[in-house]
Protein backbone atom coordinates (compact mmCIF):
# COMPACT_ATOMS: atom_id res chain seq x y z
CA UNK A 1 0.00 0.00 0.00
CA UNK A 2 1.09 3.54 -0.61
CA UNK A 3 -0.71 6.82 -0.28
CA UNK A 4 -1.54 9.40 2.33
CA UNK A 5 -3.51 8.97 5.52
CA UNK A 6 -5.45 11.70 7.24
CA UNK A 7 -6.42 13.56 4.10
CA UNK A 8 -9.62 13.41 2.12
CA UNK A 9 -10.46 14.47 -1.39
CA UNK A 10 -13.51 14.08 -3.63
CA UNK A 11 -11.19 12.57 -6.27
CA UNK A 12 -9.63 10.09 -3.83
CA UNK A 13 -6.16 11.58 -4.37
CA UNK A 14 -4.18 14.55 -3.03
CA UNK A 15 -1.00 16.41 -3.86
CA UNK A 16 2.20 15.29 -2.19
CA UNK A 17 5.61 16.97 -2.40
CA UNK A 18 8.75 14.84 -2.73
CA UNK A 19 12.01 16.40 -1.61
CA UNK A 20 15.23 15.47 -3.36
CA UNK A 21 16.76 13.94 -0.23
CA UNK A 22 15.39 11.26 2.07
CA UNK A 23 13.93 13.86 4.47
CA UNK A 24 11.05 16.31 4.46
CA UNK A 25 8.70 14.90 1.81
CA UNK A 26 5.28 16.16 2.89
CA UNK A 27 1.67 16.89 2.01
CA UNK A 28 2.11 20.57 2.97
CA UNK A 29 5.15 22.55 1.93
CA UNK A 30 6.95 24.14 4.89
CA UNK A 31 8.39 27.64 5.01
CA UNK A 32 11.36 26.73 2.84
CA UNK A 33 13.43 29.80 3.69
CA UNK A 34 12.92 29.42 7.44
CA UNK A 35 13.93 25.77 7.30
CA UNK A 36 16.83 26.36 4.92
CA UNK A 37 15.56 23.82 2.38
CA UNK A 38 17.12 24.79 -0.94
CA UNK A 39 16.67 21.48 -2.77
CA UNK A 40 14.23 20.49 -5.50
CA UNK A 41 10.60 19.53 -4.78
CA UNK A 42 8.44 17.40 -7.10
CA UNK A 43 4.65 17.52 -6.77
CA UNK A 44 2.90 14.18 -7.32
CA UNK A 45 -0.63 12.88 -6.77
CA UNK A 46 -1.14 10.06 -4.25
CA UNK A 47 -4.23 8.07 -3.23
CA UNK A 48 -6.03 8.84 0.05
CA UNK A 49 -6.08 5.87 2.41
CA UNK A 50 -8.18 5.03 5.46
CA UNK A 51 -6.04 3.32 8.10
CA UNK A 52 -8.89 1.76 10.04
CA UNK A 53 -10.35 0.17 6.89
CA UNK A 54 -6.94 -1.11 5.76
CA UNK A 55 -6.14 -2.43 9.25
CA UNK A 56 -9.42 -4.35 9.48
CA UNK A 57 -8.92 -5.84 5.99
CA UNK A 58 -5.48 -7.17 6.98
CA UNK A 59 -5.78 -7.84 10.73
CA UNK A 60 -9.47 -7.96 11.62
CA UNK A 61 -10.12 -6.97 15.24
CA UNK A 62 -6.49 -7.41 16.38
CA UNK A 63 -5.28 -4.44 18.42
CA UNK A 64 -2.50 -2.19 17.21
CA UNK A 65 0.02 -2.41 20.05
CA UNK A 66 2.38 0.30 18.75
CA UNK A 67 1.46 2.90 16.14
CA UNK A 68 4.50 4.74 14.75
CA UNK A 69 3.59 8.13 13.29
CA UNK A 70 6.32 9.71 11.15
CA UNK A 71 4.49 11.69 8.50
CA UNK A 72 6.43 14.91 8.01
CA UNK A 73 4.04 17.56 9.28
CA UNK A 74 0.67 15.87 8.81
CA UNK A 75 0.48 14.49 12.36
CA UNK A 76 -2.62 16.36 13.51
CA UNK A 77 -4.43 15.92 10.17
CA UNK A 78 -3.85 12.17 10.48
CA UNK A 79 -5.04 11.99 14.09
CA UNK A 80 -8.20 13.96 13.30
CA UNK A 81 -9.01 11.78 10.28
CA UNK A 82 -8.28 8.48 12.07
CA UNK A 83 -9.99 9.15 15.43
CA UNK A 84 -11.99 5.93 15.28
CA UNK A 85 -8.82 3.89 14.69
CA UNK A 86 -7.20 5.35 17.82
CA UNK A 87 -9.60 3.24 19.88
CA UNK A 88 -7.70 0.15 18.63
CA UNK A 89 -4.26 1.54 19.53
CA UNK A 90 -2.36 0.84 22.78
CA UNK A 91 0.63 3.17 22.37
CA UNK A 92 1.85 5.81 19.91
CA UNK A 93 5.43 6.68 19.04
CA UNK A 94 5.03 10.02 17.30
CA UNK A 95 7.46 12.31 15.50
CA UNK A 96 6.07 15.85 15.34
CA UNK A 97 7.20 18.76 13.21
CA UNK A 98 7.13 22.13 14.93
CA UNK A 99 6.47 24.04 11.71
CA UNK A 100 3.03 22.36 11.59
CA UNK A 101 2.02 21.39 15.14
CA UNK A 102 3.12 21.86 18.74
CA UNK A 103 3.65 19.10 21.26
CA UNK A 104 1.05 20.80 23.49
CA UNK A 105 -1.56 20.53 20.70
CA UNK A 106 -0.75 16.84 20.27
CA UNK A 107 -0.90 16.22 24.03
CA UNK A 108 -4.32 17.91 24.24
CA UNK A 109 -5.73 15.96 21.30
CA UNK A 110 -4.39 12.60 22.43
CA UNK A 111 -5.43 13.19 26.05
CA UNK A 112 -9.00 13.70 24.83
CA UNK A 113 -8.67 10.28 23.15
CA UNK A 114 -7.51 8.50 26.33
CA UNK A 115 -3.74 8.69 25.83
CA UNK A 116 -1.20 9.82 28.41
CA UNK A 117 2.03 11.55 27.42
CA UNK A 118 4.92 9.41 28.71
CA UNK A 119 7.99 11.36 27.63
CA UNK A 120 9.82 13.19 24.89
CA UNK A 121 12.44 10.82 23.55
CA UNK A 122 14.26 13.34 21.37
CA UNK A 123 13.78 16.99 20.44
CA UNK A 124 15.51 19.47 18.13
CA UNK A 125 14.63 22.99 17.05
CA UNK A 126 12.41 21.68 14.26
CA UNK A 127 10.98 18.36 15.44
CA UNK A 128 10.71 15.86 18.24
CA UNK A 129 9.70 12.30 19.07
CA UNK A 130 7.31 11.49 21.90
CA UNK A 131 5.73 8.41 23.43
CA UNK A 132 2.05 8.20 24.41
CA UNK A 133 0.27 5.24 26.02
CA UNK A 134 -3.43 4.48 26.37
CA UNK A 135 -4.48 5.41 29.92
CA UNK A 136 -6.13 2.07 30.68
CA UNK A 137 -2.94 0.29 29.49
CA UNK A 138 -0.78 2.14 32.03
CA UNK A 139 -2.46 0.16 34.84
CA UNK A 140 -1.45 -3.20 33.38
Amino acid sequence: MHGILGEASPTGAVDFYLYESNICSTSHLPDLEKMGLKGHWTKISVPCLNLEKAWREHFGDTRCHVLKVDIEGSELNFLHAEQSFLGHVDSILLEWHKWRVSLDDLKAFLSAHHFTFVKTLEETGQMGTALFIRRDMSRM
